[in-house]
């Protein structure tokens, strides 16, 4: 493993240490939420190919219901490669999901354990150091105290004696008494500095060491994240892949569209029997000899039917040479 101090350089002592907390804090978040991201994205995917699927089962169902022909089968390959659309961006969802949202979470969820262990290892040695601290301060002040108490009945004893020897005794037995009590508080002092400094040691050694375990975690994370994002790059350049793909085969279906030949395909497949114009005439009662009827009365009947079609012919003809003179005249 590569050797890393940076981070030890950066973020050593108390407030360095609760800086690189915050930073490693606001870098889990991130990871997070650009997995919550990318699982929106995701299902937004997965939610489009499933609309996609239903929208070109439709326009096949549609295209069974009409008449075949190149337009018809235009459609049909339409709703084909929509069908094609749908199953790539299920896949891109698939991918974001296996390749980018599944290394994200285990990577940041995996670091935070170690991560907060030994935060918690630093925050407790730092504890013992202030703890220490605290006491060896007492043990500090004390040890000042009974040094200046001695060295004034020292200061006392070498100066002018007292009349009296029996307080000049006293004085001694005084004077003796606090250099053993001075001297206690200076290797109590003593003590209490060495465990004091083996504390901060400690703490100093898990600092360094945190700074540099994490150091190497960030590295590994920025590696994955790098990674995920070259893979989710990669992902999305197949969909326009495929998107052209589905594009060339619908273009080569449209080429030799016409509505000409749509119309030729209409009046081939649904042809039916040749149809004959049929004059309809008159059938009237007087001119079915089978009919009874008297004589006189069938010949007057066919006499006045007789006069209205010649009246009615020349009426047709005059009309149609008045119309045909009017468009002369134009």
């Amino acid at each position: 493993m590569e050797e890393m101090t940076h981070f030890r350089n950066t973020f050593m002592g108390n407030k360095g240490f609760e800086k690189l907390k915050v930073y490693v804090r606001e870098g889990t978040d991130f990871g997070r939420e650009i997995v919550n991201i990318l699982n929106e994205r995701a299902q937004l995917e997965q939610m489009y190919a499933k609309n996609l699927r239903r929208l070109g089962q439709r326009i096949a169902k549609a295209t069974c219901g009409i008449l075949g022909s190149p337009l018809s089968n235009a459609w049909k390959t339409v709703g084909l490669e929509m069908e094609k659309e749908s199953e790539a961006h299920r896949e891109f969802a698939v991918n974001i999901t296996e390749d980018c949202i599944k290394p994200l979470s285990s990577i940041t969820e995996n670091q935070l354990k170690p991560r907060r262990m030994m935060e918690q290892q630093v925050e407790g040695a730092y504890k013992t150091w202030t703890d220490r601290y605290e006491v060896h301060m007492k043990k500090k002040k004390n040890m000042h105290n009974l040094s200046r108490e001695n060295e004034s009945l020292v200061d006392q004893l070498q100066g002018p004696k007292p009349k009296n020897d029996k307080d000049h005794q006293r004085l001694i037995i005084k004077q003796v008494k606090s250099e053993e009590s001075a001297q206690k508080a200076e290797s109590d002092y003593y003590n209490s500095l060495m465990h004091l400094e083996k504390s901060r040691q400690d703490w100093e050694t898990m600092v360094y060491k945190c700074c540099d375990t994490v150091e190497h975690m960030e590295d590994d994370r920025y590696r994955e994240f790098c990674r995920v994002i070259e893979k989710y790059t990669d992902d999305l350049y197949e969909i326009p892949s495929k998107m052209k793909q589905c594009c060339s085969i619908i273009d080569k279906v449209t080429d030799n569209l016409s509505s000409s030949k749509e119309i030729l395909v209409v009046a081939d497949k649904l042809k039916g029997n040749p149809y004959y114009s049929e004059q309809l005439l008159c059938d009237y009662y007087c001119e079915n000899f089978n009919f009874p009827m008297n004589v006189e009365r069938r010949k007057k009947s066919l006499q006045r039917l007789l006069e209205c079609y010649i009246n009615d012919y020349q009426g047709k003809l005059s009309q149609g040479r008045i119309k045909a003179t009017s468009q002369v005249s134009r």
